[in-house]
């Protein structure tokens, strides 16, 4: 995960999905780094909620930073109807793609 140099608050036993502060790393560094996280995601497969279940505590949090996309993509495909694991995947192809087009920009 993505984490900053400053140190958590202790006085705040709330979980934290990223460290408090700035991210000391330059667009292209961060996503690389992204993207890396994402490439550790395995695709998904039927039932959808064994796969989830299936995951690393890392990848569902990448997942949790996907879910707007997955909910535009929803929307998007309601005449084709794709299935759970077919949804997931396409959203995690389309980012892996995004950002690897970002990254090879530059």
């Amino acid at each position: 995960m993505l984490k900053s140099n400053k140190q958590q608050n202790h006085k705040n036993p709330t979980p934290q999905f990223f460290g408090s502060g700035a991210i000391n790393l330059d667009w292209k560094s961060f996503l690389i780094q992204y993207l890396n996280g994402l490439n550790t995601i395995p695709y998904a497969t039927t039932p959808t909620a064994h796969y989830l279940d299936s995951l690393s505590i890392d990848q569902r949090t990448l997942w949790l930073t996907l879910l707007p996309a997955l909910a535009r993509h929803r929307k998007i495909s309601k005449a084709i109807q794709p299935d759970g694991a077919e949804l997931l995947n396409n959203v995690i192809d389309w980012a892996r793609e995004l950002i690897k087009k970002y990254i090879d920009s530059e």
